[in-house]
């Protein structure tokens, strides 16, 4: 016997699963039944290339998805991304000269990158993201590196706004939270998802 409260659950996903596909399906030029086979099929064929990458992601034993397994899902529903504005972040100080004169300057800190994704070249979604200096890992890093993060993290972030519903149809979990295990970029855990 299912327990009532799981039932009530599922039921909600699939009636939010229902209402995402009511909003992007017809845009994506699929109906609802096209749409479930199309994740799942999607979902299935990304999850065996991702399994034969001889150099997979894998923290604390768990195997992760990165930025180019997104475009490759993206890809396969004809989606793209565009950079739209690159801002830089300075950090103004203060700072006294030899005359006791107060002096404000400002100082590189980091990149904000705003990005679309794409369908038909029509907007269907748009992100912004950072990486600064502030960041540990980002520290010691030079300009060119902490703008292709910044870069990396917002189209990643347009793809995953408009494909997450991917995942949802093909009963997979998505965690929420994976910044904490940045190595080149934020991956996404792939430790439960499984054939569909």
């Amino acid at each position: 016997m299912q327990d009532k409260e799981y039932t009530g659950y599922e039921n909600a996903i699939q009636q939010a699963t229902n209402a995402t596909l009511l909003s992007i399906g017809p845009f994506l030029g699929l109906d609802e039944s096209q749409a479930l086979a199309r994740a799942k099929e999607s979902v299935n064929t990304l999850m065996k290339v991702i399994k034969a990458k001889p150099k997979p992601l894998i923290i604390n034993g768990k195997q992760y998805m990165e930025y180019a397994d997104w475009q490759l899902l993206g890809l396969y529903f004809g989606i793209t991304t565009k950079v739209n504005n690159i801002e830089v972040i300075n950090e103004m100080y203060e700072k006294t000269d030899k005359d006791g004169n107060i002096i404000s300057e400002s100082k590189f800190m980091g990149y904000i990158v705003e990005v679309s994704a794409l369908k038909y070249s029509q907007v269907i979604s748009t992100t912004t993201a950072e990486c600064t200096r502030h960041e540990k890992q980002w520290m010691n890093k030079d300009r060119n590196q902490i703008r292709e993060m910044a870069q990396i993290r917002a189209k990643r972030s347009a793809l995953k706004d408009v494909l997450r519903w991917v995942f949802s149809m093909a009963s997979l979990d998505m965690p929420e939270n994976t910044a904490q295990f940045e190595v080149d970029e934020d991956p996404e855990s792939l430790n439960m998802f499984k054939e569909v």
